[in-house]
């Protein structure tokens, strides 16, 4: 059997995901969490885009695969994403 120590607990895991993927114009995070910054990253890693909105509009990106960070007050996530 396992013990539990004192220290540990339960963490749910954060539902984040991206309203629509492939994305056209607009980039939308879904999460109930408060979104502190979401980055838009190339697949080189340079940083395209800031945000600190739920949806933002990303008209400018090439057709091609991005990531977005998401940070929350508890959770940083990595989502990749298709611009179309």
């Amino acid at each position: 059997s396992k013990k539990c120590n004192s220290h540990s607990h339960l963490s749910l895991p954060l539902i984040i995901g991206l309203g629509q993927n492939p994305v056209l114009d607009h980039l939308t995070i879904v999460t109930d969490e408060h979104v502190i910054e979401s980055s838009v990253i190339n697949t080189s890693g340079q940083l395209l885009h800031q945000a600190t909105e739920k949806k933002f509009d990303i008209p400018a990106l090439a057709s091609g695969v991005y990531f977005v960070k998401i940070q929350t007050s508890s959770n940083v996530s990595l989502l990749k994403f298709l611009k179309k």
